[in-house]
């Protein structure tokens, strides 16, 4: 179902899991769980514009959005800090975002017949990694 006029959500939920699981080898591990629900909008609600044809009069035209669809986004991160010193320590956390590989449109808007196609952006895929961080 595309909203018609619905810049914010009519619907959103957003939850947080963060946990720390005690000691693993001299360091605290911790693990972070973050999910967001939202309803289907629009980036703007209606794009106003001009119809022309040959031997015809000019006809507004308010031209249909692309729809910013329903999407839940889930996020986790699992760190290990290790204290060396006062001073000095290490953190390595490995992380996840968009972890149901959700396709999803973060913008989108339509110039009309004079520009061509609708524009989308898209938001971004499952990914993944690892950091490395020292402080000293």
């Amino acid at each position: 179902m595309q909203p018609k006029n619905a810049i914010s959500p009519e619907n959103s939920v957003q939850a947080a899991f963060d946990w720390d699981m005690g000691r693993l080898m001299g360091g605290d591990l911790n693990l972070q769980v973050n999910a967001n629900y939202q309803d289907a909008t629009v980036s703007i609600a209606t794009s106003q514009g001009v119809y022309d044809q040959a031997g015809f009069p000019s006809i507004p035209v308010d031209f249909e959005q692309p729809a910013l669809q329903s999407r839940t986004l889930v996020d986790a991160r699992l760190s290990w800090d290790v204290e060396v010193n006062e001073t000095a320590g290490v953190t390595v956390a490995l992380w996840g975002r968009n972890l149901l590989d959700e396709d999803y449109r973060t913008f989108g808007f339509n110039f009309g017949p004079a520009l061509g196609l609708p524009v989308t952006q898209w938001g971004v895929p499952a990914t993944y990694g690892i950091d490395v961080n020292m402080k000293f």
